[in-house]
């Protein structure tokens, strides 16, 4: 692959390493069009954008040739949910409150609202002191995937 170098015609787009995201839907994204003269500061403005979407962790642009050539690493999906420490309240109750679903794309925000919320449910049951924390598994069945699983002490 060569660094974008000089102004260049682009005669292909490609896009790498989508999985789950339509690249259909990473094209429309992109200004950056086949027969247009290759632009860096478009491609650093269509870099942006794919990140903007929230579905990557990582996106690339490389030339090859005439070929513009945008890589994504997607961000990983949610397999499950689960709980370790809970015994005052049910998994099912827990679940209700979370804002998350399995299969969702994995975002840390998410992550931190569900946390949240389950804090606010100990403290209406009276366990002030009650703290949350999570950790992510790689699932080994589910590529790109992970298994979130929420750590409860009720103290």
């Amino acid at each position: 692959m060569t660094p974008f170098v000089y102004a260049q015609t682009i005669t292909n787009l490609k896009i790498e390493g989508n999985r789950k995201i339509e690249t259909s839907a990473i094209l429309e994204k992109i200004s950056s069009k086949s027969g247009q003269k290759l632009d860096t500061e478009a491609v650093r403005q269509d870099i942006q954008d794919l990140f903007e979407m929230g579905y990557f962790d990582d996106v690339r642009a490389e030339k090859d040739g005439t070929t513009l050539i945008f890589t994504v690493k997607e961000k990983p999906s949610i397999s499950s949910i689960e709980f370790d420490g809970n015994d005052e309240i049910d998994d099912s109750d827990l679940k209700e409150k979370l804002g998350i679903k399995p299969f969702e794309l994995l975002n840390y925000g998410k992550i931190q609202n569900a946390i949240s919320e389950i804090q606010k449910a100990y403290e209406e049951k009276g366990y002030l002191l009650a703290r949350v924390d999570y950790e992510l598994k790689p699932d080994k069945d589910a590529q790109q995937s992970e298994k979130l699983i929420f750590k409860i002490f009720e103290n």
